[in-house]
């Protein structure tokens, strides 16, 4: 039977993301967690020890990243201060251990093998892309489970990666639907610019393919420096080549790319990334009617959320007290809390390889509430079906500041 914390957490509970992009239209049905059998595999794991169940985290809380770090360490905390609240986790009460990773791999690295001499029982956000693929390493060598939210197309292999659990959708869907959207809009001649991070780097490589199989050309490429403020040679260049619409891949610096723009007075389409809701969204002016971002959980224009959404999103934003455009992000990483909760509960153990079961043993599931539902497997590790990508608008927002969908 399933806790009092988590039946609790269902209709109360939310979060954000950082790093990050998403959308599942509100209309698409999950079976209850308690439906779900426990695995047979983790019947004699460990019992849970006493005391408050320790989670890890990596942000950027300072450079270049420490806007979006900063916005998602605060609703991992408000979050997980709510579960408390509903009761904790199989009657246990949850610490967030955080540490500041600087957006440095190696400060990242060192921080991430403090988390394991910490014996923390799972790890809820390794870091953004910048650092992940070095963190992530330190906690499967441990038996740590990763549940989080990253876009990379690598971390859904579970065999390469077992303890790694992915609450969001990949970039290879993202960008396939982005150059779907990005056609039907009317670009003809695609420019692409970004930041040069390894975020970047990896949609790039999921967007060239799926630009090609759709026939629609990438006429110019160009990259600027997290740190860059000026970005005006890059866009010209994309300009210059006859681009009528820009994907702008990055995940730092988009509030100068959008100023340079309006100096300009190029207005083309753009076709972005979640991210876009932390990083320039301000700065956006005259550019926004035409600028889109993918988005894994948005509304229809004028739909109502449901009961348990609304809820989440208020409570949540009233503990942070940071105003988040495109709070999707609430709901997946509530989502993401949730999935670890279900898994720790249901193995009875803090166990990794438990855990690992448990979240194996997920289909169909749902969590934040029955709209939205994730299926794991133990070769996919990626639990955000395919088809449940969109593209949003940033502006104007819907209700509780969720992005709307856009209409090709």
């Amino acid at each position: 039977m399933r806790s009092r914390s988590i039946r609790t957490g269902r209709h109360a509970l939310g979060a954000v993301a950082g790093g990050l992009a998403l959308t599942l239209v509100l209309a698409a049905c999950g079976s209850s967690p308690s439906s779900k059998p426990q695995p047979s595999a983790v019947s004699h794991a460990p019992a849970i020890p006493a005391g408050p169940i320790k989670v890890g985290a990596l942000f950027s809380l300072t450079g270049a990243f420490a806007q979006t770090g900063l916005i998602t360490q605060a609703t991992y905390q408000a979050i997980i201060a709510h579960l408390n609240a509903a009761g904790g986790i199989a009657d246990h009460q949850v610490q967030l251990v955080a540490l500041n990773d600087q957006g440095n791999p190696a400060v990242a690295v060192s921080q991430a093998e403090r988390l394991v001499a910490d014996h923390v029982a799972a790890v809820v956000y390794p870091g953004l892309a910048i650092t992940d693929r070095q963190t992530v390493p330190v906690f499967m060598k441990s038996h740590i489970p990763v549940v989080t939210l990253a876009p990379s197309d690598q971390w859904a292999n579970g065999k390469e990666w077992p303890y790694y659990f992915d609450a969001y959708p990949l970039n290879k869907p993202t960008m396939a639907t982005l150059v779907a959207f990005g056609k039907a809009r009317g670009i003809t001649k695609l420019g692409v610019l970004g930041d040069s991070t390894p975020f970047s780097q990896s949609l790039m490589a999921d967007l060239v393919p799926s630009a090609r199989q759709a026939h629609l050309p990438i006429v110019a490429t160009a990259a600027y420096t997290p740190t860059s403020t000026d970005m005006t040679v890059q866009l010209q260049q994309l300009r210059s080549a006859g681009a009528n619409g820009i994907a702008l891949l990055a995940e730092t610096g988009m509030t100068h790319v959008h100023q340079d723009l309006l100096a300009m007075g190029w207005h083309p389409t753009i076709l972005t990334t979640a991210d876009a809701f932390f990083d320039g969204y301000s700065s956006l002016g005259a550019l926004a009617p035409n600028t889109y971002a993918n988005c894994g959980i948005g509304v229809k224009p004028g739909q109502a959320l449901p009961p348990a959404v609304s809820t989440l999103m208020q409570t949540v934003a009233a503990k942070i007290h940071i105003t988040i455009p495109g709070n999707s992000g609430i709901i997946f990483i509530n989502n993401t809390m949730l999935i670890l909760a279900y898994a720790i509960e249901h193995a009875h153990s803090l166990n990794g390889n438990a855990i690992a079961s448990a979240i194996e043993s997920i289909h169909g599931v749902s969590f934040t509430a029955p709209q939205y539902s994730y299926t794991f497997t133990a070769s996919n590790h990626d639990g955000w079906t395919a088809n449940a990508v969109h593209m949003c608008r940033l502006v104007p927002l819907g209700p509780q500041g969720l992005p709307i969908l856009a209409t090709p």
